[in-house]
């Protein structure tokens, strides 16, 4: 973590390796892309936009016609211990159905059980809110901007009574999170095996059309690049591969 410490400064955020990701649609040309599976079922559809609505030309794209599932799924991590970061946008004229809200992210354990997703609520703006299978309802008091590219990073840590949930909102800054439990909450005992981002269930239609890009998983804090929302973006200003040797000096650049 040293070196990567030291590379986070100099170099560019592709640079860096993490446990998966970070997919920013740009090249896969079909879903899943680098996810393991396209968790699609009932009337939400997932596929490729191209129309610059977060970073960069590509982005997942998600539709709601009714009750269902459109998200990308990540497996076989079994880490006590995740950090997941996404890009959001939610349009300025943001509706909802009669439940109003929708699940943006999941997490299961190895044998495909819920044990804790993070909605997106309305309370006249885009609320965060969590829970799990364990861990009780729980509004974080953060509101997307809607209209705006939003950065959202997310830690969560498996225990009983040391469990914590810690979110970054647009904030690169490690030490200080928008929402902090400080590790009281009841996160329960099972690994976090698969990860589902996308629109992981809305119980109906109604919820208007979101967008996802730049989605990375970790064991540590992977940080943002920008600390405030964001109109959305249509150029790639540098998309950088790194070669190194033994020693880790860079031999070559390929851009």
């Amino acid at each position: 973590k040293g070196l990567e410490a030291v590379l986070s400064f100099i170099l560019p955020e592709k640079a860096l390796a993490y446990l998966f990701g970070k997919e920013d649609f740009e090249s896969c040309g079909s879903l899943p892309c680098s996810f393991n599976n396209t968790s699609t079922w009932g009337s939400v559809t997932a596929s490729l936009d191209s129309t610059s609505k977060v970073a960069g030309a590509d982005s997942l794209k998600e539709v709601v016609a009714g009750e269902g599932s459109g998200a990308l799924e990540s497996i076989n991590h079994n880490k006590d211990e995740v950090w997941v970061q996404f890009k959001v946008f939610v349009p300025s004229s943001m509706t909802w159905g009669a439940s109003g809200y929708f699940s943006a992210l999941r997490f299961e354990d190895s044998s495909n059980g819920g044990i804790f997703w993070m909605n997106v609520e309305n309370w006249g703006t885009p609320r965060l809110t969590m829970m799990g299978d364990t861990l009780s309802w729980t509004n974080t008091g953060l509101d997307l901007v809607a209209g705006q590219v939003n950065t959202i990073e997310l830690r969560f840590k498996k225990g009983t009574t040391n469990g914590d949930v810690d979110i970054w909102l647009n904030n690169s800054v490690q030490n200080s999170p928008n929402y902090n439990s400080s590790g009281t909450l009841n996160t329960g005992t099972d690994n976090v095996d698969d990860i589902l981002v996308g629109v992981t269930y809305s119980p109906e239609t109604g919820v208007a059309t979101t967008y996802y890009d730049d989605i990375s998983i970790d064991t540590a804090f992977i940080g943002v690049p920008s600390s405030a929302p964001v109109e959305p973006f249509d150029a790639v200003l540098q998309d950088s591969t790194y070669i190194y040797d033994a020693v880790g000096n860079i031999t070559h650049i390929v851009d």
